[in-house]
């Protein structure tokens, strides 16, 4: 019992003894003698002077700690005399009981008044570049990515003899960092205004921080802040790490800028396993400008593999006066269009490639469905199988909303629908604008493209001509972009088709065929609204047609794209009328010439019925030649002949219009007189065609009294195809 008392008696001393020399050392020794070799440390460590201008003041119980005011590091040579970094306070502490166990356990961490100055001069050299010189002289470089932020374990992860770290307090207030670029001319500034948490721990306890910034640049001239506070939960004993409760939120202003400012918030979870090498987000939602989207995502990095999976839905907006905030226009210009957008779909992926499935998109009031893989991001391999129930493109709107016609159900559009091609290499579509002037290499990106895919429309609005049950398939192979086969229902009859773009080379060409069977031609060309070779020599016919076109050209220019034109166009119409044309009415004029006032034919309506219309069209080098045009009536025939130069527009064409039978005696002698039939001359140019006839070749052949009643017969005949 002595000796135990004598033992706790020595040790008691012992402790007493160091909390007396603690204290000594304390009140006897002055902090503020050591400013001389902490600044020649850091001379010879650095190269550069430290200044300590402040006092210096320090603690050992119940909690080690140092309080630094008023420190400098001065600049590089050649870079001024403002100093690298300044610091107006600093104080941190560490509770001393808990280091016995291994418990790192600060007081207070307690920050103000920094500043960084971070310079390149002209010459591209930094004023820390003689820094990385000397510490780093044995450091090894190391590459960061975002696959080592998963991959690497925690730099801070703890185990038994490690110590465990826990920060009470920790705050910084007026922290900023500046950046001057002389090489490109460039300022910015990042100011943290306030940071602060409490109980920072990496035991698995939750604690919050919350950050207020601020941040500004010349070049992009920008200026804004981000405000986030969430709360977080690092087990690094256990290596799992969690935000919960994220909320950020920005302003960004300036000129590059639509409307000079843009907004964002963010919601967000996430929490990573580093045992797994896994990040959950849990919830990762954003809003840009009103704009908002609601994203879950997992990722993975296993045997240096990223692999990642989700979802991500656009929630219901005004995706058009979003774009407007943007500083983004549609073609349409209509508040209509956009006006109504929603979108969800799942996804899987990896480093090298992304799975977008259940794709579903509300587009005012049209419905997107289906799949997008792309295969390979290197080899930009991509597939996709679509439908859509409308896809409005009239007037450059996107997806608006302006057939009333109620969408049929899964089982109804299966059934009316064409059969899907079973090919990619037959006949096309819609027939092709002329290029305009393009580099050689406009279509460079498209040479590197391996696309597959399918379409699938219910309804297709295209300069108002409608279409019902289009499909199509696209692909994209060695610089060949084939769109086809195509087939649609149109204008009660059926169409079928195939384009194929040639960007292989420097100069792109095209291969067009199309077809179309008992197509109702006149009201598609009406709907068409167009002017163009087609309309114009197409656009007066009406009835059922059938149309055969293929064409083949390459140019990077109109004249060179319509001088390579090659083809050839083959119509017929059975049962049909050329409207705004009454052959009939020629007759009478015939008549006239011989017999004035005399009208045998009934000439009423604005339209020249007949049984038949045949004919083909020759392309070559850009020179239309058609073949002798065949039209049959009950009372005539029309055969004509001649030519049309796409390259200059220039028509140069004749009909001979023949009577049948000898039902009209008095027209009989008048064709007999002009040797058969009478001409009627074409000429002009495709905007401004003239309608007369071969005066000469007629004036030639009759006498002055004839020829004077048929130029005033024959100028109605002019006014009647003006």
């Amino acid at each position: 019992m002595k000796l135990l008392k004598i033992t706790l008696a020595t040790l008691g001393g012992l402790v007493l003894l160091g909390f007396l020399g603690i204290a000594a050392f304390c009140f006897l020794i002055n902090p503020n003698d050591f400013k001389g070799p902490i600044s020649q440390q850091v001379y010879k460590l650095t190269g550069r002077s430290l200044r300590i201008d402040g006092d210096l003041h320090w603690s050992f119980y119940p909690a080690l700690g140092i309080t630094v005011n008023q420190l400098a590091l001065d600049n590089a040579p050649g870079f001024g005399a403002t100093p690298f970094a300044t610091v107006g306070k600093a104080n941190i502490s560490v509770k001393l009981l808990p280091l016995f166990k291994k418990h790192i356990e600060t007081k207070t961490i307690d920050i103000s008044d920094v500043q960084l100055n971070l310079i390149r001069n002209a010459k591209g050299q930094t004023n820390w570049d003689d820094l990385k010189s000397r510490l780093g002289a044995s450091a090894k470089p190391t590459t960061v990515t975002s696959k080592s932020i998963i991959a690497a374990p925690a730099a801070i992860a703890t185990n038994e003899n490690s110590f465990a770290l826990e920060i009470p307090s920790m705050k910084v207030e007026n922290a900023s960092l500046s950046w001057q670029d002389q090489m490109a001319q460039q300022k910015a500034t990042l100011q943290i205004v306030d940071f602060s948490s409490d109980t920072m721990n990496l035991m698995g306890r939750a604690f919050p921080i919350m950050l207020n910034l601020r941040f500004s640049s010349t070049k992009p001239a920008v200026a804004g802040d981000l405000f986030f506070n969430g709360t977080f939960v690092l087990d690094a004993k256990q290596d799992i790490y969690s935000i919960k409760k994220l909320m950020a939120t920005s302003h960004v202003t300036g000129p590059m800028f639509p409307n000079h400012q843009i907004s964002a918030a963010l919601n967000a979870q996430a929490t990573a396993n580093l045992n797994k090498q896994q990040i959950i987000f849990s919830q990762f939602d954003w809003d840009i400008n009103g704009l908002k989207t609601s994203n879950r995502l997992t990722m993975t990095y296993l045997n240096k593999h990223l692999s990642y999976q989700g979802t991500s839905s656009l929630l219901p907006g005004n995706v058009n006066q979003w774009l407007n905030t943007m500083g983004i226009t549609l073609l349409a210009n209509s508040p209509k269009t956009l006006s109504r957008v929603s979108a969800e779909m799942e996804f899987a992926g990896t480093d090298h490639a992304l799975t977008m499935s259940k794709l579903k998109a509300d587009l005012d009031g049209a419905t997107l469905t289906g799949n997008i893989n792309l295969l390979d991001f290197q080899k930009k391999v991509a597939t996709f199988d679509l439908a859509m129930n409308r896809l409005n493109l009239n007037d450059g709107g996107v997806f608006s909303a302006t057939s009333a016609a109620k969408t049929p159900d899964v089982a109804t559009r299966n059934t009316v629908r064409p059969e899907r091609p079973t090919n990619f290499t037959a006949a096309t579509s819609a027939a092709p604008s002329t290029p305009t002037s393009t580099s050689k290499n406009s279509f460079s990106y498209l040479r590197d493209i391996n696309l597959k895919g399918h379409l699938a429309i219910d309804e297709l609005m295209f300069n108002d001509v409608k279409a019902q049950n289009v499909v199509t398939d696209i692909t994209a192979a060695s610089g060949l972009v084939t769109l086809g086969p195509s087939t649609a229902n149109l204008y009660g009859g059926h169409y079928t088709g195939n384009i194929r773009f040639d960007v292989s080379g420097n100069t792109p060409g095209i291969q067009l065929q199309q077809r179309l069977d008992a197509v109702s031609i006149h009201p598609l060309l009406k709907d068409l609204h167009s002017s163009n070779t087609l309309t114009t020599l197409f656009g007066a016919l009406n009835g059922p047609a059938n149309l055969s076109i293929q064409l083949t050209s390459k140019g990077s220019d109109n004249a060179t794209f319509t001088k390579n034109l090659n083809g050839a166009i083959q119509f017929s119409l059975e049962n049909g009328s050329i409207e705004g044309v009454n052959l009939n009415h020629v007759l009478n004029m015939a008549v006239a010439i011989l017999k004035p006032n005399a009208a045998l034919v009934n000439d009423s309506g604005k339209a020249t019925s007949f049984a038949s219309l045949k004919g083909s069209l020759t392309i070559n080098q850009g020179i239309m030649q058609p073949s002798p045009v065949t039209l049959a009536s009950p009372l005539f025939s029309v055969h004509g002949n001649g030519s049309i130069d796409l390259n200059t527009s220039r028509v140069d064409y004749t009909l001979q219009l023949t009577t049948l039978g000898d039902t009209i005696p008095v027209i009989k002698q008048l064709e007999n007189l002009l040797g058969g039939s009478i001409p009627i001359r074409i000429s002009g140019t495709l905007d401004h065609l003239k309608v007369g006839t071969d005066e000469k070749a007629i004036f030639s052949i009759t006498k002055e009294k004839i020829k004077d009643n048929i130029g005033k017969s024959l100028n109605g005949l002019k006014a009647l195809f003006r």
